[in-house]
């Protein structure tokens, strides 16, 4: 199929709605400019070297993924979590865009941003170099049916350009309203440019199987509308029980591994 697009003015009309629900996902072009994208980028760097020195607390760093190493062989921490936390700047400029219209036109006016707690929003780097394990992500859902934040709408704010051949998104257009596990394996390339918004249902089947090319980076940015009851703060990411399915969904192989 090929994949319409919107503009996105602090409104979500009645046809992104419908196409939304239709088929689990939408796609705001140009959300951010350059110099907004900069913003995020620079937030990013200074809580991954907070990170890195051991100044956040260990609650509030992610142990889904294991570190790696960028491609100058500095640490990397492939997902920040809390960032919109830590990263005042790029909370202000989701504010000033008003992003949070999009969760509650979508779920309804009770939905609200996920943010001081199960990890809040999330930076996650996906990187091929000699230090990284993660440059995939595997087949999956978000949050199953049931999940207490559920409904879930997934927000990504891209910061890098994404395509086929360099490990972008694909996804099982309607694999929201169909069983789960049973979807049709018909999916299709979700590639955006720097700056677009690409929000899912958090039932949708979707991955990025392909790993990342040498050298290149696929950043962004995860915001997650919820419809379900507040579960209170500071709650983990995962329960022990689920941390290693979640682990496995990033990573090629099953083994031991570090993650500091």
């Amino acid at each position: 199929m090929t994949l319409p697009s919107f503009g996105y003015s602090g409104v979500v009309t009645p046809a992104q709605y419908d196409f939304y629900h239709t088929y689990g996902f939408v796609i705001y072009r140009a959300m951010l400019s350059p110099r907004e994208i900069e913003i995020i980028e620079r937030e990013s760097q200074d809580l991954q070297a907070a990170t890195v020195r051991g100044d956040i607390p260990s609650d509030d760093i992610d142990d889904i993924t294991p570190w790696g190493h960028d491609d100058d062989g500095s640490p990397l921490v492939h997902r920040l979590p809390y960032f919109t936390r830590y990263c005042v700047r790029t909370r202000e400029l989701i504010d000033s865009k008003g992003l949070d219209a999009v969760g509650r036109s979508l779920l309804g006016e009770s939905a609200w941003r996920l943010d001081d707690t199960m990890h809040g929003s999330v930076l996650q780097t996906k990187i091929s170099s000699p230090g990284s394990r993660y440059d995939q992500i595997q087949w999956h859902i978000d949050f199953p049916a049931d999940y207490r934040l559920a409904p879930v709408v997934t927000t990504g704010i891209y910061l890098d350009k994404s395509t086929v051949e360099n490990g972008c998104l694909i996804l099982v257009p309607g694999s929201h309203l169909m069983t789960p596990r049973r979807a049709d394996p018909t999916w299709v390339p979700v590639e955006v440019e720097p700056g677009d918004l690409v929000c899912h249902a958090d039932t949708l089947y979707h991955a990025s199987t392909r790993p990342t090319l040498v050298g290149q980076k696929r950043r962004t940015l995860y915001l997650y509308y919820c419809a379900g009851e507040y579960p209170g703060p500071g709650l983990p990411f995962r329960e022990s029980e689920t941390k290693d399915h979640a682990r496995r969904l990033f990573l090629r192989r099953d083994e031991n591994v570090s993650y500091t």
